[in-house]
């Protein structure tokens, strides 16, 4: 069953082809690069301090919410964007517990867009914290 919201996204592209041409590919690779540096934002939060960062990615998932998720999309989807929200406004002061979280939260984003986030991101960092600073597993 096609998604709610990538089946209104592809509704609307279908309907302006006139418009916006052979365009789709490039908003597609737009999402995807935004939810990586997303995505790099949250797995190394000593890394990215930058305030101007965090605003960007702020800006970039109020407009995904606001400007291309479907109004009858369900609330799951809402409610990861608010989290998301939230979480950056605590942004670099998280807890692992938050970090996990907020990766949770990006993968329903992924979904209410009609993807799968990929199970190696959640996959490596589970390893990672499983793992002590020489490498050998925590006991």
């Amino acid at each position: 069953m096609e998604n709610v919201a990538k089946g209104s996204v592809m509704k609307w592209v279908n309907q302006e082809k006139t418009v916006i041409g052979d365009l789709e590919c490039y908003w597609w690779s737009y999402f995807h690069n935004k939810m990586m540096l997303l995505l790099m934002l949250i797995e190394h939060p000593h890394i990215s301090r930058n305030t101007i960062s965090v605003e960007k990615q702020r800006f970039f998932l109020f407009d995904l919410e606001h400007h291309f998720l479907p109004p009858k999309a369900p609330q799951k989807y809402r409610n990861a964007f608010r989290w998301l929200g939230r979480y950056l406004n605590q942004f670099p002061d998280v807890s692992p517990a938050r970090i996990r979280k907020a990766i949770e939260m990006a993968g329903i984003i992924y979904e209410a867009f009609g993807f799968r986030m990929g199970e190696r991101v959640e996959a490596k960092r589970i390893d990672r914290e499983s793992m002590g600073s020489n490498g050998h597993e925590k006991n």
